[in-house]
């Protein structure tokens, strides 16, 4: 998913939010 999809919504809200869900996801990757 490009970046620029996520842009399209609410900045500060859609950003804030894909922060916290690649961090979960990256987490378990890497935990």
């Amino acid at each position: 998913m490009s970046l620029q999809m996520a842009d399209t919504g609410s900045l500060s809200v859609n950003r804030y939010r894909w922060i916290n869900i690649w961090t979960a996801i990256l987490g378990q990757f890497f935990a």
